[in-house]
Protein backbone atom coordinates (compact mmCIF):
# COMPACT_ATOMS: atom_id res chain seq x y z
CA UNK A 1 0.00 0.00 0.00
CA UNK A 2 1.03 3.62 -0.86
CA UNK A 3 -0.48 6.81 -0.25
CA UNK A 4 1.11 10.68 -1.10
CA UNK A 5 1.02 13.31 1.18
CA UNK A 6 0.88 16.62 -0.53
CA UNK A 7 -0.37 20.26 0.50
CA UNK A 8 -3.83 19.29 -0.01
CA UNK A 9 -3.91 16.10 1.86
CA UNK A 10 -6.47 16.00 4.57
CA UNK A 11 -5.45 13.56 7.14
CA UNK A 12 -7.94 14.91 10.02
CA UNK A 13 -6.51 14.91 13.10
CA UNK A 14 -2.94 14.45 11.13
CA UNK A 15 -2.14 17.24 9.48
CA UNK A 16 0.50 18.65 6.70
CA UNK A 17 1.84 21.76 7.07
CA UNK A 18 4.17 23.54 4.38
CA UNK A 19 3.03 26.81 4.89
CA UNK A 20 6.04 30.04 4.27
CA UNK A 21 8.72 26.48 2.66
CA UNK A 22 10.77 28.28 0.35
CA UNK A 23 10.17 25.57 -1.91
CA UNK A 24 8.22 22.67 -1.79
CA UNK A 25 8.88 19.27 -0.63
CA UNK A 26 6.93 15.95 -1.94
CA UNK A 27 6.63 12.98 0.64
CA UNK A 28 5.91 9.53 -0.42
CA UNK A 29 4.97 7.26 2.87
CA UNK A 30 4.76 3.12 2.81
CA UNK A 31 4.72 2.47 6.30
CA UNK A 32 1.07 2.19 6.73
CA UNK A 33 -0.83 -1.29 5.64
CA UNK A 34 -4.08 -2.39 6.32
CA UNK A 35 -6.01 0.71 5.72
CA UNK A 36 -4.93 2.39 8.71
CA UNK A 37 -2.72 5.48 7.96
CA UNK A 38 -0.98 7.61 10.17
CA UNK A 39 0.87 9.61 8.11
CA UNK A 40 3.82 12.10 9.83
CA UNK A 41 3.26 15.13 11.04
CA UNK A 42 5.46 17.91 9.36
CA UNK A 43 5.62 21.37 10.93
CA UNK A 44 7.72 24.28 9.44
CA UNK A 45 10.68 25.61 11.54
CA UNK A 46 12.54 27.72 9.17
CA UNK A 47 11.99 30.63 11.17
CA UNK A 48 14.74 31.17 13.10
CA UNK A 49 16.00 27.31 13.93
CA UNK A 50 16.58 26.72 10.23
CA UNK A 51 15.66 23.72 9.75
CA UNK A 52 12.63 20.97 9.74
CA UNK A 53 11.26 18.55 12.63
CA UNK A 54 8.95 15.68 11.48
CA UNK A 55 7.37 13.70 14.27
CA UNK A 56 5.91 10.64 13.97
CA UNK A 57 2.87 8.97 15.92
CA UNK A 58 2.92 6.55 17.99
CA UNK A 59 2.59 3.06 16.00
CA UNK A 60 0.46 0.11 17.14
CA UNK A 61 1.88 -3.30 16.92
CA UNK A 62 1.37 -3.02 12.61
CA UNK A 63 3.53 -0.04 12.04
CA UNK A 64 7.09 0.40 10.51
CA UNK A 65 7.79 -3.75 10.73
CA UNK A 66 10.85 -5.12 9.66
CA UNK A 67 11.43 -4.18 6.30
CA UNK A 68 9.26 -1.53 6.22
CA UNK A 69 10.27 1.77 4.26
CA UNK A 70 9.52 5.54 4.97
CA UNK A 71 10.40 7.65 1.89
CA UNK A 72 11.09 11.88 1.95
CA UNK A 73 11.94 12.37 -1.71
CA UNK A 74 12.32 15.80 -4.29
CA UNK A 75 14.10 17.22 -1.11
CA UNK A 76 15.52 20.38 -2.60
CA UNK A 77 19.32 20.72 -3.12
CA UNK A 78 19.70 24.44 -2.47
CA UNK A 79 18.31 24.12 0.83
CA UNK A 80 19.95 20.57 1.31
CA UNK A 81 19.79 18.34 4.11
CA UNK A 82 22.78 18.78 5.97
CA UNK A 83 22.16 16.40 8.89
CA UNK A 84 19.45 13.19 10.11
CA UNK A 85 18.94 12.91 13.33
CA UNK A 86 16.81 9.79 14.63
CA UNK A 87 14.55 8.57 17.88
CA UNK A 88 13.58 5.43 17.38
CA UNK A 89 12.41 2.33 19.57
CA UNK A 90 15.29 0.22 17.30
CA UNK A 91 18.04 1.08 15.40
CA UNK A 92 17.14 2.47 11.80
CA UNK A 93 18.51 1.71 8.43
CA UNK A 94 18.58 5.13 6.52
CA UNK A 95 19.75 5.42 2.41
CA UNK A 96 20.04 8.86 0.29
CA UNK A 97 21.29 9.57 -3.08
CA UNK A 98 21.16 12.54 -5.42
CA UNK A 99 18.43 13.10 -8.48
CA UNK A 100 18.57 11.47 -11.17
CA UNK A 101 19.89 8.60 -9.28
CA UNK A 102 18.10 7.53 -6.02
CA UNK A 103 19.75 5.69 -3.71
CA UNK A 104 23.48 5.12 -3.96
CA UNK A 105 24.11 4.97 -0.59
CA UNK A 106 23.14 2.17 1.57
CA UNK A 107 23.36 0.34 4.62
CA UNK A 108 23.57 3.00 7.27
CA UNK A 109 22.57 2.43 10.70
CA UNK A 110 21.45 4.50 13.03
CA UNK A 111 21.07 3.84 16.96
CA UNK A 112 18.48 5.97 18.74
CA UNK A 113 19.77 9.23 19.21
CA UNK A 114 22.18 9.23 16.81
CA UNK A 115 23.06 11.78 13.87
CA UNK A 116 24.47 11.34 10.51
CA UNK A 117 26.26 14.27 8.55
CA UNK A 118 26.26 14.59 5.35
CA UNK A 119 29.02 15.98 4.47
CA UNK A 120 28.03 18.85 2.48
CA UNK A 121 26.40 16.12 -0.21
CA UNK A 122 22.86 17.78 0.80
CA UNK A 123 21.14 14.74 -1.05
CA UNK A 124 17.54 15.24 -2.54
CA UNK A 125 16.27 11.77 -1.50
CA UNK A 126 16.35 9.59 1.52
CA UNK A 127 14.69 6.65 3.08
CA UNK A 128 14.40 5.32 6.78
CA UNK A 129 13.82 1.74 7.39
CA UNK A 130 13.74 -0.82 10.43
CA UNK A 131 16.31 -2.76 10.59
CA UNK A 132 15.24 -5.24 12.42
CA UNK A 133 13.50 -8.71 12.05
CA UNK A 134 10.24 -8.86 11.68
CA UNK A 135 8.78 -9.54 14.70
CA UNK A 136 10.32 -6.10 16.24
CA UNK A 137 8.31 -2.86 16.09
CA UNK A 138 8.80 0.82 16.07
CA UNK A 139 6.46 2.18 18.09
CA UNK A 140 7.53 5.65 18.16
CA UNK A 141 9.66 7.58 15.69
CA UNK A 142 10.88 11.18 15.41
CA UNK A 143 13.01 12.63 12.82
CA UNK A 144 15.03 16.01 12.29
CA UNK A 145 17.34 17.43 9.19
CA UNK A 146 18.93 20.74 9.30
CA UNK A 147 19.28 22.56 5.93
CA UNK A 148 21.14 25.83 4.86
CA UNK A 149 20.65 28.21 1.76
CA UNK A 150 23.70 27.39 -0.44
CA UNK A 151 24.93 28.75 -3.63
CA UNK A 152 22.47 30.79 -6.39
CA UNK A 153 21.57 28.16 -8.91
CA UNK A 154 22.32 30.77 -11.55
CA UNK A 155 26.10 30.61 -10.54
CA UNK A 156 28.04 28.64 -13.42
CA UNK A 157 30.38 27.06 -11.09
CA UNK A 158 27.66 25.74 -9.20
CA UNK A 159 24.99 23.46 -11.78
CA UNK A 160 22.30 22.37 -8.97
CA UNK A 161 20.99 19.26 -11.26
CA UNK A 162 20.09 18.89 -14.63
CA UNK A 163 17.57 18.32 -16.53
CA UNK A 164 18.29 15.33 -18.91
CA UNK A 165 15.04 14.37 -20.05
CA UNK A 166 14.40 15.35 -23.85
CA UNK A 167 13.73 13.76 -27.11
CA UNK A 168 14.90 14.17 -30.84
CA UNK A 169 13.24 16.94 -33.15
CA UNK A 170 13.54 16.09 -36.54
CA UNK A 171 17.20 15.76 -35.99
CA UNK A 172 17.76 19.27 -35.34
CA UNK A 173 17.46 18.90 -31.69
CA UNK A 174 16.56 17.82 -28.64
CA UNK A 175 13.43 19.31 -26.94
CA UNK A 176 13.41 18.94 -23.05
CA UNK A 177 9.87 16.56 -22.28
CA UNK A 178 7.47 15.74 -19.26
CA UNK A 179 9.81 13.49 -16.52
CA UNK A 180 7.69 9.62 -17.31
CA UNK A 181 7.35 9.59 -13.49
CA UNK A 182 4.84 12.60 -11.53
CA UNK A 183 7.11 15.00 -9.98
CA UNK A 184 10.08 12.62 -10.65
CA UNK A 185 13.42 14.75 -9.92
CA UNK A 186 12.03 18.34 -10.76
CA UNK A 187 12.01 20.38 -7.47
CA UNK A 188 14.03 22.91 -6.48
CA UNK A 189 16.15 24.55 -8.79
CA UNK A 190 16.38 22.92 -12.27
CA UNK A 191 19.67 24.15 -14.28
CA UNK A 192 18.81 22.70 -18.31
CA UNK A 193 21.70 21.43 -20.12
CA UNK A 194 22.60 23.20 -23.76
CA UNK A 195 23.52 19.90 -25.15
CA UNK A 196 22.24 16.07 -24.57
CA UNK A 197 22.93 13.04 -25.94
CA UNK A 198 20.12 10.26 -25.45
CA UNK A 199 22.38 7.20 -26.70
CA UNK A 200 20.75 6.79 -29.78
CA UNK A 201 21.26 9.87 -31.84
CA UNK A 202 24.04 11.61 -30.64
CA UNK A 203 24.75 14.87 -28.82
CA UNK A 204 22.88 17.62 -30.23
CA UNK A 205 21.94 20.92 -29.04
CA UNK A 206 18.78 21.22 -26.55
CA UNK A 207 16.26 23.94 -28.51
CA UNK A 208 13.60 23.95 -26.90
CA UNK A 209 10.67 22.64 -24.57
CA UNK A 210 7.21 20.41 -24.86
CA UNK A 211 4.50 22.33 -23.03
CA UNK A 212 3.43 22.46 -19.32
CA UNK A 213 6.75 20.55 -18.40
CA UNK A 214 6.48 22.85 -15.15
CA UNK A 215 2.88 23.28 -15.01
CA UNK A 216 2.09 23.52 -11.29
CA UNK A 217 0.32 20.33 -11.26
CA UNK A 218 3.13 18.07 -12.39
CA UNK A 219 6.10 19.78 -10.92
CA UNK A 220 4.70 21.60 -8.18
CA UNK A 221 8.51 22.27 -6.60
CA UNK A 222 10.29 23.86 -8.75
CA UNK A 223 11.89 26.72 -7.40
CA UNK A 224 14.04 28.05 -10.56
CA UNK A 225 14.85 27.63 -14.08
CA UNK A 226 17.84 28.12 -15.91
CA UNK A 227 17.15 28.17 -19.75
CA UNK A 228 20.47 27.86 -21.80
CA UNK A 229 21.00 30.00 -24.99
CA UNK A 230 20.47 26.64 -27.24
CA UNK A 231 17.09 26.98 -26.48
CA UNK A 232 14.49 28.45 -29.20
CA UNK A 233 11.27 27.88 -28.33
CA UNK A 234 8.96 27.15 -25.34
CA UNK A 235 5.80 25.53 -25.30
CA UNK A 236 2.44 26.45 -24.27
CA UNK A 237 1.38 26.47 -20.48
CA UNK A 238 5.30 25.74 -20.06
CA UNK A 239 5.27 26.94 -16.07
CA UNK A 240 1.11 27.37 -15.83
CA UNK A 241 0.09 27.77 -12.44
CA UNK A 242 3.13 27.07 -10.93
CA UNK A 243 3.51 28.08 -7.39
CA UNK A 244 7.01 27.54 -5.89
CA UNK A 245 8.37 29.33 -9.27
CA UNK A 246 10.52 31.84 -7.86
CA UNK A 247 13.20 32.93 -10.59
CA UNK A 248 13.33 31.90 -14.24
CA UNK A 249 16.41 32.74 -16.80
CA UNK A 250 15.30 32.56 -20.25
CA UNK A 251 17.10 32.22 -23.80
CA UNK A 252 17.73 35.45 -25.85
CA UNK A 253 17.38 33.10 -28.82
CA UNK A 254 13.73 31.94 -28.19
CA UNK A 255 11.61 34.89 -30.12
CA UNK A 256 8.16 34.02 -28.37
CA UNK A 257 7.68 33.42 -24.89
CA UNK A 258 4.22 31.02 -25.21
CA UNK A 259 0.63 31.08 -24.70
CA UNK A 260 0.05 31.12 -20.61
CA UNK A 261 3.49 30.75 -20.06
CA UNK A 262 3.84 32.50 -16.52
CA UNK A 263 0.29 31.91 -15.82
CA UNK A 264 -0.77 32.05 -12.29
CA UNK A 265 2.70 31.80 -10.78
CA UNK A 266 2.04 33.89 -8.12
CA UNK A 267 5.69 33.68 -6.39
CA UNK A 268 7.67 34.55 -9.27
CA UNK A 269 9.69 37.42 -8.21
CA UNK A 270 10.82 38.76 -11.07
CA UNK A 271 11.12 38.85 -15.26
CA UNK A 272 14.21 39.79 -17.59
CA UNK A 273 12.47 39.43 -20.89
CA UNK A 274 16.08 39.12 -23.27
CA UNK A 275 16.42 41.81 -26.17
CA UNK A 276 15.64 38.89 -28.57
CA UNK A 277 12.23 38.42 -27.67
CA UNK A 278 9.71 39.39 -30.55
CA UNK A 279 6.25 38.24 -29.50
CA UNK A 280 4.68 37.58 -26.07
CA UNK A 281 1.80 35.39 -26.12
CA UNK A 282 -1.47 35.62 -24.54
CA UNK A 283 -2.10 35.40 -20.99
CA UNK A 284 1.44 34.86 -20.79
CA UNK A 285 1.95 36.80 -17.15
CA UNK A 286 -1.37 36.93 -16.26
CA UNK A 287 -1.93 37.15 -12.35
CA UNK A 288 1.68 36.72 -11.67
CA UNK A 289 1.52 38.84 -7.98
CA UNK A 290 4.62 38.63 -6.77
CA UNK A 291 6.41 40.81 -9.98
CA UNK A 292 7.11 44.42 -8.92
CA UNK A 293 8.55 46.17 -12.54
CA UNK A 294 8.21 44.24 -16.39
CA UNK A 295 10.41 45.83 -18.78
CA UNK A 296 9.11 45.57 -22.29
CA UNK A 297 12.35 45.12 -24.40
CA UNK A 298 12.32 46.71 -27.91
CA UNK A 299 12.67 43.93 -29.60
CA UNK A 300 9.50 43.23 -29.00
CA UNK A 301 6.59 43.60 -31.69
CA UNK A 302 3.92 41.78 -30.70
CA UNK A 303 1.75 41.18 -27.41
CA UNK A 304 -0.79 38.91 -28.27
CA UNK A 305 -4.69 39.13 -26.93
CA UNK A 306 -6.12 36.69 -24.67
CA UNK A 307 -9.23 35.02 -24.84
CA UNK A 308 -10.25 35.51 -21.48
CA UNK A 309 -7.17 37.68 -20.14
CA UNK A 310 -4.44 40.26 -21.15
CA UNK A 311 -1.09 39.59 -20.82
CA UNK A 312 -0.20 41.13 -17.27
CA UNK A 313 -3.54 40.86 -16.46
CA UNK A 314 -4.11 40.45 -12.50
CA UNK A 315 -0.46 41.52 -11.39
CA UNK A 316 -1.37 43.34 -8.55
CA UNK A 317 2.27 43.91 -7.54
CA UNK A 318 3.12 45.74 -10.35
CA UNK A 319 3.82 49.27 -10.03
CA UNK A 320 5.86 49.92 -13.30
CA UNK A 321 6.37 49.02 -16.77
CA UNK A 322 8.81 50.32 -19.36
CA UNK A 323 6.78 49.56 -23.19
CA UNK A 324 8.86 48.47 -25.94
CA UNK A 325 9.31 51.77 -28.56
CA UNK A 326 8.40 48.97 -31.78
CA UNK A 327 5.14 48.55 -30.11
CA UNK A 328 1.99 51.12 -31.62
CA UNK A 329 -0.49 49.57 -29.64
CA UNK A 330 -0.77 47.95 -25.98
CA UNK A 331 -3.57 45.20 -26.61
CA UNK A 332 -6.56 44.47 -24.47
CA UNK A 333 -6.88 43.76 -20.63
CA UNK A 334 -2.73 44.41 -20.78
CA UNK A 335 -2.01 45.76 -17.45
CA UNK A 336 -5.46 45.00 -16.30
CA UNK A 337 -6.03 44.56 -12.07
CA UNK A 338 -2.66 45.34 -11.79
CA UNK A 339 -0.95 47.63 -9.31
CA UNK A 340 0.19 50.68 -11.24
CA UNK A 341 -0.17 53.87 -9.31
CA UNK A 342 1.15 55.84 -12.48
CA UNK A 343 0.75 54.85 -16.17
CA UNK A 344 2.59 57.47 -18.93
CA UNK A 345 2.24 56.12 -22.04
CA UNK A 346 5.12 55.99 -24.68
CA UNK A 347 4.73 58.62 -27.34
CA UNK A 348 5.39 55.75 -29.62
CA UNK A 349 1.91 53.97 -29.00
CA UNK A 350 -0.83 55.35 -31.32
CA UNK A 351 -3.76 52.93 -29.57
CA UNK A 352 -4.61 51.84 -25.73
CA UNK A 353 -6.56 48.53 -26.43
CA UNK A 354 -9.96 47.67 -24.71
CA UNK A 355 -9.20 47.26 -20.47
CA UNK A 356 -5.84 47.84 -21.13
CA UNK A 357 -5.86 49.27 -17.13
CA UNK A 358 -9.32 48.46 -16.77
CA UNK A 359 -9.92 47.61 -12.91
CA UNK A 360 -6.24 49.11 -11.55
CA UNK A 361 -7.21 50.04 -7.67
CA UNK A 362 -3.96 51.89 -7.33
CA UNK A 363 -3.91 54.13 -10.53
CA UNK A 364 -3.75 57.88 -9.58
CA UNK A 365 -2.54 59.33 -12.95
CA UNK A 366 -2.60 58.61 -16.44
CA UNK A 367 -0.17 60.93 -19.06
CA UNK A 368 -1.56 60.07 -22.47
CA UNK A 369 1.21 60.11 -24.99
CA UNK A 370 1.96 62.68 -27.83
CA UNK A 371 0.18 60.27 -30.99
CA UNK A 372 -2.25 58.01 -29.16
CA UNK A 373 -5.15 58.10 -31.72
CA UNK A 374 -7.40 55.93 -30.14
CA UNK A 375 -8.43 54.87 -26.39
CA UNK A 376 -10.32 51.70 -26.61
CA UNK A 377 -13.64 50.15 -25.10
CA UNK A 378 -13.08 50.40 -20.87
CA UNK A 379 -9.35 51.39 -21.25
CA UNK A 380 -9.29 52.84 -17.86
CA UNK A 381 -12.75 52.17 -16.25
CA UNK A 382 -13.28 51.02 -13.09
CA UNK A 383 -10.37 53.01 -11.43
CA UNK A 384 -11.09 54.89 -8.75
CA UNK A 385 -8.09 56.09 -7.45
CA UNK A 386 -7.88 57.84 -10.79
CA UNK A 387 -7.43 61.67 -10.36
CA UNK A 388 -5.75 62.72 -13.15
CA UNK A 389 -5.86 61.77 -17.04
CA UNK A 390 -2.96 64.51 -18.69
CA UNK A 391 -4.02 65.13 -22.12
CA UNK A 392 -1.68 68.09 -22.74
CA UNK A 393 1.17 66.15 -24.72
CA UNK A 394 -1.09 64.60 -27.23
CA UNK A 395 -1.80 66.01 -30.50
CA UNK A 396 -3.45 62.86 -32.57
CA UNK A 397 -6.46 61.79 -30.18
CA UNK A 398 -9.41 62.07 -32.11
CA UNK A 399 -11.47 58.85 -30.34
CA UNK A 400 -12.48 58.20 -26.47
CA UNK A 401 -14.23 54.93 -26.94
CA UNK A 402 -17.53 53.43 -25.28
CA UNK A 403 -16.41 53.01 -21.08
CA UNK A 404 -13.23 54.44 -21.73
CA UNK A 405 -13.24 55.82 -18.45
CA UNK A 406 -16.17 54.50 -16.74
CA UNK A 407 -16.67 54.29 -12.75
CA UNK A 408 -13.43 56.74 -12.66
CA UNK A 409 -15.10 57.46 -9.34
CA UNK A 410 -11.87 60.05 -8.03
CA UNK A 411 -12.10 61.87 -11.32
CA UNK A 412 -13.10 65.49 -10.87
CA UNK A 413 -12.04 67.71 -13.86
CA UNK A 414 -11.47 66.80 -17.72
CA UNK A 415 -9.86 68.88 -20.39
CA UNK A 416 -10.00 67.09 -23.62
CA UNK A 417 -7.61 67.89 -26.76
CA UNK A 418 -8.73 70.14 -29.82
CA UNK A 419 -8.21 66.66 -31.94
CA UNK A 420 -10.58 64.91 -30.20
CA UNK A 421 -13.45 64.02 -32.46
CA UNK A 422 -15.48 60.75 -30.77
CA UNK A 423 -16.54 60.65 -27.36
CA UNK A 424 -17.99 57.10 -27.25
CA UNK A 425 -21.29 56.16 -25.39
CA UNK A 426 -20.79 55.81 -21.60
CA UNK A 427 -17.43 57.08 -21.79
CA UNK A 428 -17.32 58.82 -18.66
CA UNK A 429 -20.53 57.35 -17.24
CA UNK A 430 -20.84 57.31 -13.09
CA UNK A 431 -17.85 59.36 -12.46
CA UNK A 432 -19.59 60.16 -9.47
CA UNK A 433 -17.02 63.28 -8.49
CA UNK A 434 -16.36 64.68 -12.18
CA UNK A 435 -17.50 68.22 -11.98
CA UNK A 436 -15.65 69.65 -14.73
CA UNK A 437 -15.24 68.71 -18.42
CA UNK A 438 -13.55 71.19 -21.01
CA UNK A 439 -14.29 69.85 -24.91
CA UNK A 440 -12.04 70.70 -27.64
CA UNK A 441 -13.44 72.54 -30.82
CA UNK A 442 -14.05 69.42 -32.89
CA UNK A 443 -15.89 66.91 -31.02
CA UNK A 444 -18.20 65.92 -33.00
CA UNK A 445 -20.03 62.83 -31.36
CA UNK A 446 -20.86 62.36 -27.78
CA UNK A 447 -22.32 59.43 -27.48
CA UNK A 448 -25.32 58.05 -25.44
CA UNK A 449 -24.62 58.00 -21.32
CA UNK A 450 -21.19 59.79 -21.96
CA UNK A 451 -21.63 61.79 -19.22
CA UNK A 452 -24.61 59.92 -17.51
CA UNK A 453 -24.60 60.12 -13.59
CA UNK A 454 -21.57 62.75 -13.38
CA UNK A 455 -21.28 65.55 -11.01
CA UNK A 456 -20.97 68.05 -13.64
CA UNK A 457 -21.50 71.69 -12.23
CA UNK A 458 -22.03 73.40 -15.67
CA UNK A 459 -21.19 72.24 -19.47
CA UNK A 460 -20.83 74.09 -22.94
CA UNK A 461 -21.54 71.58 -25.80
CA UNK A 462 -19.41 72.71 -28.51
CA UNK A 463 -21.68 73.79 -31.62
CA UNK A 464 -19.08 70.97 -33.48
CA UNK A 465 -21.23 68.16 -31.57
CA UNK A 466 -23.78 67.71 -34.45
CA UNK A 467 -24.15 64.52 -33.55
CA UNK A 468 -25.14 64.56 -29.15
CA UNK A 469 -27.15 60.83 -28.14
CA UNK A 470 -29.63 60.24 -26.23
CA UNK A 471 -29.19 60.44 -22.13
CA UNK A 472 -25.52 61.65 -22.47
CA UNK A 473 -26.18 64.36 -19.83
CA UNK A 474 -29.22 61.94 -18.14
CA UNK A 475 -29.11 61.75 -14.03
CA UNK A 476 -26.51 64.87 -13.67
CA UNK A 477 -27.66 65.91 -10.49
CA UNK A 478 -25.49 69.14 -9.45
CA UNK A 479 -25.91 70.16 -13.09
CA UNK A 480 -27.08 74.12 -12.64
CA UNK A 481 -26.31 75.32 -15.93
CA UNK A 482 -26.17 74.29 -19.46
CA UNK A 483 -24.92 76.48 -22.80
CA UNK A 484 -25.43 74.76 -26.12
CA UNK A 485 -23.67 76.31 -28.87
CA UNK A 486 -23.83 77.78 -32.13
CA UNK A 487 -24.48 74.95 -34.61
CA UNK A 488 -26.16 72.23 -32.71
CA UNK A 489 -29.76 71.64 -34.08
CA UNK A 490 -30.88 68.97 -32.07
CA UNK A 491 -31.17 67.52 -28.49
CA UNK A 492 -32.07 63.87 -27.96
CA UNK A 493 -33.79 62.52 -26.65
CA UNK A 494 -33.71 62.17 -22.69
CA UNK A 495 -30.46 64.34 -22.86
CA UNK A 496 -30.48 66.03 -19.65
CA UNK A 497 -33.43 64.70 -18.24
CA UNK A 498 -33.43 64.01 -14.00
CA UNK A 499 -30.77 67.15 -13.79
CA UNK A 500 -32.57 68.21 -10.54
CA UNK A 501 -30.24 71.14 -9.75
CA UNK A 502 -30.73 72.79 -13.46
CA UNK A 503 -31.51 76.32 -13.26
CA UNK A 504 -30.06 77.86 -16.63
CA UNK A 505 -30.27 76.65 -20.50
CA UNK A 506 -28.63 78.64 -23.36
CA UNK A 507 -30.13 77.30 -26.66
CA UNK A 508 -28.43 78.59 -29.64
CA UNK A 509 -30.03 79.99 -32.82
CA UNK A 510 -29.88 77.07 -34.66
CA UNK A 511 -31.91 74.46 -32.15
CA UNK A 512 -35.00 73.44 -34.17
CA UNK A 513 -35.81 70.21 -32.43
CA UNK A 514 -35.87 69.44 -28.84
CA UNK A 515 -36.87 65.22 -28.67
CA UNK A 516 -39.15 63.49 -26.04
CA UNK A 517 -38.17 63.72 -22.38
CA UNK A 518 -35.00 66.00 -23.18
CA UNK A 519 -35.53 67.98 -19.50
CA UNK A 520 -37.37 65.83 -18.08
CA UNK A 521 -37.75 65.88 -14.46
CA UNK A 522 -34.99 69.39 -13.99
CA UNK A 523 -37.01 69.73 -11.39
CA UNK A 524 -35.44 73.32 -10.17
CA UNK A 525 -36.00 74.48 -14.10
CA UNK A 526 -38.25 77.66 -13.56
CA UNK A 527 -37.37 79.38 -16.85
CA UNK A 528 -37.14 78.67 -20.23
CA UNK A 529 -36.30 80.88 -23.28
CA UNK A 530 -36.77 78.67 -26.80
CA UNK A 531 -34.99 80.26 -29.75
CA UNK A 532 -37.17 81.19 -33.00
CA UNK A 533 -35.57 78.92 -35.07
CA UNK A 534 -37.66 75.93 -32.85
CA UNK A 535 -39.61 73.90 -35.42
CA UNK A 536 -40.18 70.65 -32.90
CA UNK A 537 -41.07 69.34 -29.43
CA UNK A 538 -40.99 65.98 -28.47
CA UNK A 539 -43.38 64.33 -25.98
CA UNK A 540 -42.54 65.21 -22.16
CA UNK A 541 -39.63 67.41 -23.91
CA UNK A 542 -40.23 69.42 -20.28
CA UNK A 543 -42.36 67.35 -18.33
CA UNK A 544 -42.56 67.01 -14.99
CA UNK A 545 -40.12 70.65 -13.99
CA UNK A 546 -42.71 70.88 -11.63
CA UNK A 547 -41.40 74.70 -10.99
CA UNK A 548 -41.49 75.48 -14.30
CA UNK A 549 -43.98 78.63 -15.11
CA UNK A 550 -42.02 80.67 -17.67
CA UNK A 551 -41.76 79.65 -21.30
CA UNK A 552 -40.53 82.80 -23.87
CA UNK A 553 -40.46 81.82 -27.38
CA UNK A 554 -38.42 84.00 -30.06
CA UNK A 555 -40.41 83.47 -32.70
CA UNK A 556 -43.85 84.74 -34.09
CA UNK A 557 -47.54 83.75 -32.35
CA UNK A 558 -47.72 81.92 -35.72
CA UNK A 559 -44.41 80.72 -35.59
CA UNK A 560 -45.03 79.17 -32.39
CA UNK A 561 -48.45 77.51 -33.51
CA UNK A 562 -46.08 75.74 -36.59
CA UNK A 563 -44.21 74.28 -34.05
CA UNK A 564 -44.88 70.31 -33.93
CA UNK A 565 -45.77 69.49 -30.71
CA UNK A 566 -45.48 65.67 -30.20
CA UNK A 567 -49.07 64.61 -28.08
CA UNK A 568 -49.26 68.14 -27.37
CA UNK A 569 -47.90 66.88 -23.48
CA UNK A 570 -44.14 68.33 -23.76
CA UNK A 571 -45.39 71.11 -20.43
CA UNK A 572 -46.55 67.92 -18.51
CA UNK A 573 -46.44 68.30 -14.90
CA UNK A 574 -45.35 72.15 -15.16
CA UNK A 575 -46.90 75.30 -14.04
CA UNK A 576 -46.87 76.81 -17.74
CA UNK A 577 -50.02 78.00 -18.82
CA UNK A 578 -48.71 80.33 -21.16
CA UNK A 579 -46.15 81.03 -23.49
CA UNK A 580 -44.33 84.28 -24.50
CA UNK A 581 -43.76 85.30 -28.10
CA UNK A 582 -42.36 88.22 -29.79
CA UNK A 583 -45.47 89.55 -30.92
CA UNK A 584 -47.95 88.22 -28.06
CA UNK A 585 -48.35 85.37 -25.98
CA UNK A 586 -50.12 81.78 -26.30
CA UNK A 587 -52.74 80.37 -23.75
CA UNK A 588 -51.95 76.79 -23.65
Amino acid sequence: DRTEINSNADYTPYSLDLTDISQGHYVDTYYGIDGDWRPFLFTNKRGGENYFKMSGYSFNAKYLYGGTDCYFTNLSPINGIESITITSDYDVLISYGYSPKRFDVTNVVLSSGATYNFDNNYPTYFRVSNSVADDNYIHSLSLSYSCEEHANPFNENYLVYEFNNATMEENKGYLVKNSSTKYDYLSGDIVIKDKYDDGEHGEYPVIGTYESIFHGTVTPFVRSVYFPDSITSYGDYLFNSNKSLRSVRLSPNAHTLSFRMFYECNNLQSINIPNGVHTIGAEAFVECNSIPTVVIPDSVTTINDGSFYGCFQGMDSLKSFTWSANMPKINAGCFKGTGLETVTIPDTVTEIGQSAFNSCSLLETVIIGKNVTVIGIHAFSTNNALTTVDFSRNTALTTISGHAFRDCNALTSITLPNTLTVIGGSAFRLCKNLKSVTFGNNVVTIGDYAFNGTALESVVIPGSATDLYFQAFESCTSLEEITISEGITKIPTACFDYCYALTTIHFPSTLTTIQGGAFEYCTSLETINLPASLTFLGKRAFGNCSKLATVNFGGTISAWNAVGKEDGNWYINTLVTVVHCSNGDVTI
